[in-house]
């Protein structure tokens, strides 16, 4: 099993703790069927520059990026675009509409859109839209790895064999 999964690529992780058990969980790489269907991520961030480095990240990902700046860009592009779209990934705090608010709108229109909110301790303090809309939340300051983590976590859940 072990050479099985080393030249696919894969690698294994053991887990096992005294009255526990043990869980041998398998990770294997996607296939190119799963590759050729790739999942599109609308970013809705203010900042440009933030908003430019993370799309540029997560396209070398192997994602579809859309970018807007803002929370009616966002509902504009998520209206005309023709393909799915599967992860709103948007700032909680914004100017024009906050990343609940957005979120809302857009599940009218694109109802199985998955939400990942980048946001701070303090913005969430006082809300309950994150559990309402059973979003993921990112917390500021992040890193790309944590983001990347955070939608393949979401998008492609482990999957046990046997």
């Amino acid at each position: 099993m072990y050479g099985i999964v080393k030249q696919s690529k894969g690698y294994i992780r053991i887990q096992s703790a005294p009255d526990q058990g043990t869980t041998v969980l398998i990770f294997l790489p996607r296939t190119d069927a799963e590759i050729a269907t790739r999942d599109t991520v609308l970013i809705v961030e203010p900042d440009e520059f933030r908003r430019t480095s993370l799309g540029d990240s997560l396209k070398r990902c192997g994602y579809e990026v859309l970018i807007a700046r803002n929370g009616l860009e966002a509902c504009s592009l998520a209206a005309s675009h023709e393909q799915k779209i599967d992860v709103l990934l948007t700032e909680f705090v914004m100017q024009d509409m906050g990343g609940a608010e957005l979120a809302e709108r857009l599940l009218m229109i694109r109802p199985g859109l998955q939400i990942v909110f980048l946001a701070s301790a303090l913005e969430l303090e006082t809300t309950r839209a994150v559990e309402k809309l059973r979003a993921r939340v990112v917390r500021k300051p992040f890193s790309v790895p944590t983001v990347v983590t955070t939608l393949r976590g979401l998008l492609n859940p482990p999957r046990l064999i046997g």
